[in-house]
């Protein structure tokens, strides 16, 4: 135990080396793993994302192709008709639009059309008559699925004749019943695309799991083992199916006795995209990671151990020395004590304990009660002409003051209204800042020619004093303040004010002084930030002849207008010239103070009016946000105040008011030039439809679309034109009657100005590009 010390000084460095070293490695540990298994599950996620996004515009491609197909003219006529031999090239259009639809990248194979009252089906290889059809009962059958349009899975061994051009065992065929506008429904067409087509767009290169879709009754719809295809989860293996309260996420299930996580999404068509991955596999890299750790944690500990031995060793060595020459000198009692630095201790801490002590308390109580007295004396509580010089000369500044003639309080108030700390950074910035304040101002102020300065109530109260006439110590404070503005905004960028009272010579006058200064600061509001205000400037101020203050009302209802029409520029500049017209013409506190409160209730009112009372207090009351606001002392301070807490929240919400409505409006708009086109339009019957002003119709259509009512309804016009074109074999007369033209002329010249070249020369260039398509 004798070197007790050396032992602890061993334990202490090993326990503060390894234990971090272990936490760090724990840490990193679980930071590791947790990233891989967030890294897995994001890449799953990803995965199931892209596989759905694939085989959903697949879909969507062909669905959407279907709809162009079935609105043709071709396929319209020929729902009605027997397709004999006469409808050869009625037959061949047919054909040809099947072609053109698997042409367009939409993975189908084969169109099929099946006509049940007409007793024919068309496929790409001809034409054949339903009931000598020998899968007549299976496309029968088609019929009856649930809605009108639907995706199906065709199992092609069911199927005498191909559905497909390719071997495939299934198909996914989307089934569509005509006509569109009917009830009974008496034809149908099926766009089939391979079941090995979707196979390949899940497959991906890693193979570290299981990729399936489900259909909306939880079988399996594409897989890449056919033999699953129809089956159920519970079927192939998994011990549950997929909850059904949830579109997409992650749950855990056992697949043959293995742990397995599914990531699974459904679409808008109630399929089911899943990842199954094993357990096992996703932890591989976690338990590299594990013994990976371990190995460097073990080899880290190891070189701590060897290098805490050597420096404890050494680091002993003083100690033990100084032991024995304490031992030599004994100037203390010995005792048994098996603790060697404490023995030390009790040597030296009987030499320097009271006198250090004794000394620190004296310091700090002398201190303590000179800023004590000082501040009761600036502030005049109970203190007479007698004990005020008492307190002087025990404190020693009684030679200091004698030699002044004449003295003068400077107020100094540190604003941090605006800081955006919690509170406790707050508290820990304000106590900096005071302190490097107080400096500042320590440096600049000779010790000769002030007291010591005292903070109260985020004030610094500073009484300088000299010997001369009143214009001396005038020119020495106007030099000081604007020395100590000069060094506070340059190092440390705070707001500060400086309030300056008239010179006094009695030293029993400074608590009026201080009042003086205070109230010079009171007047901050009305100058610029970090303002020097002497109090001899207020005072001969007040005596001008006073101007009737008149409220600038009509800016303020101008204001208003701009806030509930969301105009943020507008708003802006009125609150601008709102705030200057109040700080160029109010000339007391209370006009400012009074002109704010109005303003605010305005504000309240309109917020209240727009929806956001509930919104912006964050616990406040409308009483506290008054409070606030009386507490603010600069004009930068209250306009940032106003636009933070009133101004920008509502700009904010009427402007989404004002957009939604706006969107609305246009689109409705929009959908009545597309149902009247072909008759009489104007802006006027516009808004006689919708019942609302024209010229406001006017505003909102051009901010919402970019164009004006008239530039849509031509751009329109022209769309139907070239689409009767290309489509129909209307004559151009017919059409330009249709659009609303007076003669054919007319609607020739402005097609050519549109389109570089006639009606007849873009019709015929449309069927020149139909005719190469068809071969």
């Amino acid at each position: 135990m004798k070197y007790s010390f050396k032992a602890r000084l061993l334990l202490y460095g090993a326990l503060i080396s390894i234990i971090p070293v272990i936490i760090v490695g724990i840490f990193s540990y679980q930071q590791s793993v947790k990233q891989v298994e967030e890294k897995v599950s994001n890449e799953n996620v990803e995965f199931i994302q892209q596989m759905r996004s694939n085989i959903e515009q697949t879909l969507s491609i062909v669905s959407h192709s279907i709809d162009v197909l079935i609105d043709s003219p071709t396929i319209n006529e020929a729902v009605r008709r027997p397709l004999l031999a006469e409808d050869f090239k009625l037959l061949n259009n047919i054909k040809g639009d099947f072609i053109r639809l698997q042409s367009l990248g939409t993975k189908v194979e084969e169109v099929i059309m099946v006509n049940t009252d007409q007793n024919w089906i068309v496929k790409n290889d001809g034409l054949e008559r339903l009931d000598q059809h020998q899968d007549q009962l299976e496309y029968q059958s088609l019929m009856d699925i649930e809605n009108d349009m639907g995706w199906v899975l065709l199992n092609n061994a069911e199927f005498s004749s191909s559905i497909i051009n390719r071997d495939c065992p299934y198909t996914i065929s989307l089934v569509k019943k005509l006509p569109e506008k009917t009830i009974d429904k008496t034809s149908m067409v099926l766009a089939n695309v391979p079941m090995c087509t979707l196979q390949d767009m899940i497959a991906d290169e890693s193979g570290a799991g299981a990729k399936f879709v489900l259909d909306k009754e939880g079988k399996i719809l594409i897989d890449q083992d056919t033999e699953n295809i129809g089956k159920t989860l519970t079927e192939i293996g998994y011990e549950e199916n997929l909850p059904t309260n949830l579109d997409e996420g992650q749950y855990h299930t056992n697949l043959n006795g293995e742990e397995h996580v599914l990531t699974y999404a459904r679409s808008s068509n109630n399929w089911t995209y899943i990842y199954s991955a094993s357990i096992s596999e996703l932890t591989k890299e976690s338990n590299s990671i594990g013994w990976f750790t371990f190995s460097i944690v073990s080899g880290i500990i190891l070189f701590c151990l060897v290098a805490v031995w050597m420096i404890s060793r050494n680091l002993y060595r003083p100690i033990n020395n100084l032991l024995k020459l304490a031992r030599q000198a004994q100037p203390v009692p010995f005792t048994q004590n098996k603790d060697d630095v404490v023995e030390i201790e009790r040597h030296l801490n009987e030499l320097f304990t009271s006198k250090k002590g004794l000394e620190k308390d004296i310091n700090k109580h002398l201190k303590q009660s000179l800023l004590f007295f000082l501040i009761r004396f600036y502030e005049g509580k109970t203190l007479d002409k007698h004990e005020i010089l008492e307190k002087v000369k025990i404190y020693k500044l009684d030679e200091k003051i004698e030699s002044w003639d004449i003295m003068t309080m400077i107020v100094l108030r540190y604003d941090r209204y605006n800081s955006a700390d919690d509170e406790e950074t707050a508290a820990q910035h304000e106590e900096w800042h005071t302190f490097a304040i107080k400096n500042i101002v320590e440096e600049v102020i000779h010790e000769h020619h002030r007291l010591p300065t005292v903070w109260n109530d985020h004030s610094l109260l500073i009484l300088v004093g000299m010997d001369g006439q009143k214009e001396n110590i005038d020119q020495h404070v106007y030099e000081w303040t604007e020395l100590i503005h000069s060094y506070i905004e340059k190092y440390l960028k705070l707001p500060i004010s400086i309030g300056v009272s008239a010179p006094f010579s009695e030293l029993i006058d400074t608590p009026s002084a201080l009042q003086e200064g205070k109230e010079a600061l009171a007047h901050r509001l009305k100058f610029e930030n970090n303002s020097i205000i002497f109090y001899e400037n207020i005072k001969s101020g007040s005596r001008k002849k006073i101007i009737e203050y008149q409220y600038p009302k009509k800016i303020e209802g101008e204001l208003l207008l701009a806030l509930r029409e969301g105009n943020d520029k507008s708003a802006n500049s009125l609150f601008d010239q709102w705030i200057s017209n109040i700080f160029n013409k109010a000339e007391y506190l209370g006009e400012y103070q009074v002109s704010f409160n109005q303003l605010l209730t305005k504000l309240l009112r309109l917020r209240q009016e727009s929806g956001l009372y509930q919104y912006m207090l964050d616990n406040r009351t409308e009483s506290d946000l008054y409070k606030e606001l009386l507490k603010l002392h600069r004009k930068e301070d209250v306009e940032k105040w106003f636009k933070k807490q009133l101004l920008t929240p509502l700009l904010d919400r009427f402007h989404t008011i004002h957009e939604s409505q706006y969107q609305q409006l246009a689109d409705r708009m929009i959908m009545f030039v597309q149902e009247q086109y072909d008759k009489q339009l104007t802006l006027e019957s516009c808004a006689s439809y919708l019942h609302y002003n024209a010229n406001y119709l006017s505003t909102v259509f051009k901010q919402s679309t970019g164009k004006t009512f008239s530039e849509y309804v031509t751009y329109y016009r022209f769309e139907m034109a070239k689409h009767f074109l290309s489509e129909t074999t209307k004559p151009v007369k017919e059409i330009a009657e249709k659009l609303q033209y007076n003669n054919s002329q007319n609607f020739i010249r402005s097609f050519k100005k549109q389109e570089d070249m006639t009606p007849g020369q873009y019709r015929a260039a449309n069927r020149k590009d139909h005719t190469i398509g068809d071969n």
